[in-house]
């Protein structure tokens, strides 16, 4: 690691087990938001929440959570690894979500496993059009949602909503409905690189709320209310 950094994120204080190990990790950075290095102790949750706070930097993600498809298990063993400098680094794609302000797309944040949409109404469903590189793809999808996924997390969301698992170095995204009730479609996968819109029809009616890696996105109108946008573009 030469001088650079390294900081440990543990799930505190949830988990006790990733605390423990913390404690035997040192580092020398303190709590910084721009590490070279975060090693992340926790689930998947955890290390999404790291991504989200800090930027250029590589994650070493161990399995204290639950399933943890984007961490790694044998902790010793990978900490040995990282001693010895035989830690191989891969790299993937982040989606860029930007979302419609009075006619001008803005950057809103950007997706390591994906962005969905789902109905704010736990008892009804959305009403939405997907728009594929300017073209209709479905004019009126009903459904409880729509996913937009990474390679890397459709085996996520995603998954557990019916997609299909792609391989993580794939460089593809995933268009998946949650719930449909028409069309009666699955996923779509498309090449990375494509461009999506969302768009929630009937607003008022069928309200929505959208989220980046489970982080919700949205915003204060001139009122003083908390609104979801309504067209989103990946």
């Amino acid at each position: 690691m030469g001088s650079g950094s390294m900081t440990v994120y543990a799930d505190h204080p949830y988990n006790e087990l990733a605390m423990a190990m913390a404690e035997r990790i040192p580092d020398d950075s303190g709590i910084k938001l721009d590490p070279d290095l975060a090693v992340v102790l926790g689930g998947d949750g955890t290390l999404l929440r790291v991504v989200h706070e800090t930027e250029h930097a590589a994650y070493l993600g161990i399995n204290y959570g639950s399933d943890g498809y984007l961490m790694n298990d044998q902790p010793e063993y990978l900490l040995a690894k990282l001693a010895g400098m035989e830690a191989k680094v891969h790299r993937f794609p982040r989606l860029r979500v930007q979302v419609e302000d009075e006619g001008e797309w803005i950057d809103k944040d950007l997706a390591l496993n994906d962005y969905y949409v789902k109905t704010s109404d736990a008892s009804g469903t959305g009403h939405f059009r997907v728009i594929s590189d300017g073209e209709v793809l479905v004019d009126r999808w009903i459904a409880d949602g729509l996913i937009i996924s990474t390679a890397l997390g459709s085996t996520a969301y995603n998954y557990s909503a019916g997609g299909p698992i792609i391989h993580p170095k794939s460089q593809v995204i995933v268009v998946a409905p949650i719930a449909p009730r028409t069309p009666r479609v699955g996923a779509f996968i498309y090449p990375l690189g494509h461009e999506i819109i969302i768009e929630t029809l009937d607003p008022h009616r069928r309200p929505s709320v959208g989220y980046v890696d489970g982080r919700r996105i949205e915003h204060l109108a001139s009122d003083g209310t908390v609104m979801s946008y309504n067209r989103v573009r990946v």
